[in-house]
C-alpha cells in the first residue's frame, strides 16, 4: 500500500500545483480558466522541443520554458484577452477560455509538429537517479515533483501572508473599490497573477510530462483533477486547493489497488475519481454556491453598475424580441424558404462524396441546435452535449439492433433517454451556479466515457452497434440522396421546434432569466424549472442528432462522442453564433467541410489549422458576442443602404463637375 500512497502523493502534487495556479488567476480576475491544462501542455511541449530536439541542457531549458516563456505567455494572454473581459458577462469569459483550451494545443501542433512520445525527458535528465523510500523505489523526477510541491506550498503561504503582492491580491479581492482609492491598480495585480498562474501551469506540465504521454488527452486529466481541487477550495483558498489536489491524487492511486481490474465498470472508477470527488465537493459546498454565482463581476468594476448595464442591454433585448416578433417573422420566413430551396437543390450540384459530407454537416448542425437552446436561449454553458449525443447513439443502437425495434420509434426513445439524463444532471447542477453547471456537465461526460462507454454491450470491441437508416414503405433512406433529404427534414423539424420555443412565453421567460436573473425572480419566474426544461429539450435534440450521426456512420461508436471533442463543437458554435438557428447549420457544415477542403489543398502539417480557427473564433466572441453569422448578416443588411448613400453622394459631385466652366 505504501507504493500507492507515495505514487498518489506524486500525482497529487502535480494536481495541487496546477490547482494553485488556477485559483490564483480566478482570485485576481474572476475568470475561471478552462484553458489552464492547455497552457501546461504548451509549456511541456516547448520544454520537450528545447531538450530532445534542440538538445539544450535540461536546467537551461527549464529556466527558459518555465521561468521565462510561461510568465511572458501569461502576460500576453492577459494583455490580449483577459483584460478586455472586464465588462463581459461570465458566459463570454468562460467561452473565451474554452477557445484557449481548443486553440493552444492545435497551435502547438502547428508550431512543433505532432510527435507524442512515451520517453519524455524530465527535469532530472535522461537517466534519473533512483532512491528507495519506505521500501518504494522513486526516480529523481518523482522526487523533484515532491520537492517543487513543497516549495510551491510554502511559497504561496509566504506570498499571501508576508509579501506586498499577496496583500494586494487579498485587497482587490475583498474590496476592489477601496483598493483603487488607496492607489492600487487591480489590472496590474491581475497581470502579475496571470503571469504567476501560467508559471505554475507550466511547472505542472513539465513535471507531468515524464510520467505520462506528451499528449493533450493526458493533460486534460490534469485539468479535470485540478478542477475538483479548486471546487474544494471554493475558488478562493490557495492552500485548500493545494490540499485538495493532494487528496485527489491519493484517492485516485489508492483505488488502483482496491478496485479489481477485471471489471470494466469498476476499473473505470479510477480515471473517473476526480469527477466523483468534484460532485462530492459540489454537494458539500452547495449551501455556499452564491460565492461563485454572485461574485462573477471582475475586479475593478462596480457590481451595481455592471448589473444595470446588463439589465439595460439584455433585458431590453428580451422586450425588443417580444415586440419585434411579427416583423422578424415576416423577414425570417422568406429567408428560411429560400434556404430550404437552396438546400433542396444541393444534390444536383454535388457528387456522391461531397453529398455525403453535406449530410454529415446537416447532422452536426442538428446536434449544434442543442447549444442554441441551452446556451443561446437559456444562458447556460453545458459542456456535455457531445456526451448526450453519444448517449442517444448508444440507445438507438440498442433499441434498433439488440432489441430489433423499428428505427423511427427507436430514434424518438433514444432522444427521450438523452432528455431524461440531461434533466437529471440539471436537477443536480442548476442550483449550484452557472460555473458549477459547466464543470458538472464536463465531469458528467468524462464519467460516462470511463464507466458507461467501455461496457462490452455498447463498445462491442470498439466497433459499436450496427445501425442503418430507416426504410419507410417503398422509400429506403440508405441511399446518399435519400439520406440527405432525411437529415435535412429532421433538422428543419427541430429548427422549427427551437424557433417556436423562442416565440413562446417560455422562450421569453428564458430570455428574461438570461438577461437579468435577479429581476426575473422578482417577476415570479421560476428559474430552476425553466433551466431544467431547457436542459431536457437540448438533451433531446442532441440525442436525436447523435442517432442521425450513428446512422450516417452505420455504427453507434461511443468513441466518436468524446467530451473533449464537444468542447471543439462548443467553440465553433460560439464562433458562428450560439443564439442563431442558421448559425448552428453553418457551424455543422463548417465543421465537416472545412477540414476536408484544407486537406485537399494543404499539406498534412496544416491539418490542425481548422481547430486553431475554431478556438480563435471562440476567443473572438469576447468582441462579437452575437457570432460571425449575425455580424455578416448585419453587414449584408447595411450593404444596400451603403450603396444607395454612396450613389447619392456621388451624383452631386458629378453634376458639379459637369457644370464647371472649362479652363
Amino acid at each position: 500500500m505504501s507504493a500507492y500512497v507515495i505514487s498518489g502523493l506524486v500525482l497529487g502534487s502535480i494536481y495541487a500545483i496546477a490547482a494553485t495556479g488556477l485559483v490564483l488567476t480566478y482570485k485576481s480576475s474572476r475568470i475561471f480558466n478552462l484553458g489552464h491544462g492547455a497552457i501546461a501542455f504548451l509549456i511541456a511541449r516547448l520544454y520537450y522541443q528545447l531538450v530532445q530536439v534542440w538538445h539544450l541542457n535540461t536546467a537551461l531549458a527549464a529556466v527558459l520554458a518555465i521561468g521565462v516563456f510561461a510568465p511572458l505567455f501569461g502576460v500576453f494572454l492577459w494583455g490580449m484577452l483577459f483584460r478586455h473581459l472586464t465588462n463581459s458577462s461570465p458566459t463570454v469569459r468562460l467561452v473565451s477560455t474554452i477557445g484557449l483550451f481548443v486553440a493552444i494545443p492545435a497551435i502547438a501542433e502547428l508550431v512543433f509538429g505532432y510527435d507524442p512520445t512515451l520517453n519524455t525527458v524530465g527535469l532530472a535528465g535522461a537517466n534519473p537517479a533512483l532512491f528507495h523510500v519506505f521500501g518504494v523505489t522513486l526516480n529523481m523526477d518523482q522526487v523533484l515533483v515532491l520537492v517543487f510541491a513543497a516549495l510551491v506550498a510554502g511559497g504561496m503561504f509566504a506570498m499571501i501572508r508576508f509579501t506586498t503582492f499577496g496583500l494586494l491580491i487579498r485587497a482587490v479581492v475583498d474590496s476592489p473599490t477601496v483598493s483603487r482609492l488607496v492607489g492600487t491598480d487591480p489590472q496590474r495585480v491581475s497581470m502579475g497573477a496571470w503571469a504567476l498562474g501560467a508559471l505554475l501551469a507550466g511547472l505542472a506540465g513539465v513535471l507531468l510530462s515524464p510520467l505520462v504521454a506528451l499528449d493533450i488527452s493526458s493533460f486534460n486529466i490534469l485539468m479535470v483533477a485540478s478542477f475538483a481541487a479548486v471546487v474544494l477550495a471554493r475558488m478562493e483558498n490557495l492552500l485548500l486547493a493545494f490540499a485538495g489536489g493532494l487528496l485527489v491524487g491519493l484517492v485516485q492511486q489508492v483505488l488502483t489497488k482496491i478496485i479489481p481490474t477485471d471489471s470494466t465498470v469498476l476499473s473505470g472508477l479510477v480515471p473517473s475519481m476526480p469527477f466523483i470527488l468534484l460532485v462530492v465537493f459540489l454537494f458539500v459546498w452547495g449551501a455556499n454556491r452564491d460565492t461563485v454565482g454572485s461574485r462573477t463581476q471582475p475586479i475593478g468594476v462596480n457590481a451595481g453598475t455592471a448589473r444595470r448595464r446588463a439589465r439595460k442591454h439584455d433585458h431590453g433585448d428580451a422586450v425588443a424580441t417580444e415586440s419585434a416578433l411579427p416583423s422578424r417573422l415576416r423577414t425570417v420566413l422568406p429567408v428560411a424558404a429560400w434556404a430550404l430551396l437552396l438546400a433542396a437543390v444541393v444534390p444536383l450540384w454535388l457528387n456522391g462524396f461531397w453529398l455525403g459530407l453535406a449530410s454529415e454537416g446537416v447532422v452536426m448542425g442538428t446536434i449544434f441546435l442543442s447549444y442554441t437552446v441551452i446556451t443561446g436561449q437559456g444562458g447556460i454553458i453545458s459542456l456535455g452535449q457531445s456526451t448526450l449525443a453519444g448517449f442517444g447513439a448508444i440507445a438507438v443502437g440498442q433499441f434498433a439492433t439488440a432489441f430489433g425495434w423499428p428505427i423511427l420509434p427507436s430514434i424518438v426513445l433514444a432522444g427521450l433517454c438523452a432528455a431524461i439524463l440531461g434533466m437529471l444532471v440539471a436537477l443536480v447542477a442548476v442550483r449550484l451556479g452557472d460555473l458549477y453547471v459547466a464543470l458538472t456537465t464536463l465531469g458528467m461526460g468524462l464519467l460516462l466515457e470511463n464507466i458507461v462507454y467501455p461496457i462490452g454491450r455498447f463498445a462491442n470491441l470498439s466497433i459499436g452497434a450496427a445501425t442503418r437508416p430507416p426504410k419507410l414503405g417503398p422509400v429506403d433512406f440508405n441511399g446518399r440522396t435519400a439520406f440527405y433529404f432525411l437529415v435535412l427534414a429532421v433538422f428543419a423539424l427541430l429548427a422549427l421546434l427551437v424557433w417556436n420555443l423562442k416565440r413562446s412565453s417560455t422562450g421569453l421567460e428564458l430570455a428574461a432569466v438570461r438577461s437579468d436573473a435577479v429581476r426575473a425572480t422578482t417577476l415570479g419566474i421560476r428559474q430552476w424549472r425553466l433551466k431544467v426544461c431547457a436542459f431536457g429539450l437540448a438533451a433531446f435534440i442532441a440525442g436525436v442528432g447523435g442517432c442521425m450521426l450513428a446512422m450516417y456512420e452505420l455504427r453507434a461508436q461511443p468513441s466518436n462522442y468524446q467530451t473533449i471533442t464537444g468542447l471543439v463543437w462548443f467553440a465553433l458554435v460560439a464562433t458562428m453564433g450560439v443564439r442563431s438557428i442558421p448559425a448552428a447549420l453553418v457551424a455543422g457544415i463548417t465543421f465537416v467541410m472545412l477540414p476536408q477542403v484544407l486537406s485537399d489543398h494543404l499539406s498534412q502539417h496544416w491539418q490542425a489549422l481548422p481547430t486553431v480557427l475554431f478556438g480563435l473564433g471562440a476567443i473572438a466572441v469576447a468582441r462579437h458576442p452575437d457570432g460571425l453569422v449575425d455580424l455578416m448578416t448585419a453587414q449584408l443588411r447595411r450593404l444596400p443602404r451603403t450603396i444607395v448613400s454612396a450613389v447619392r453622394h456621388a451624383r452631386p459631385v458629378r453634376e458639379a463637375t459637369s457644370e464647371a466652366p472649362a479652363a
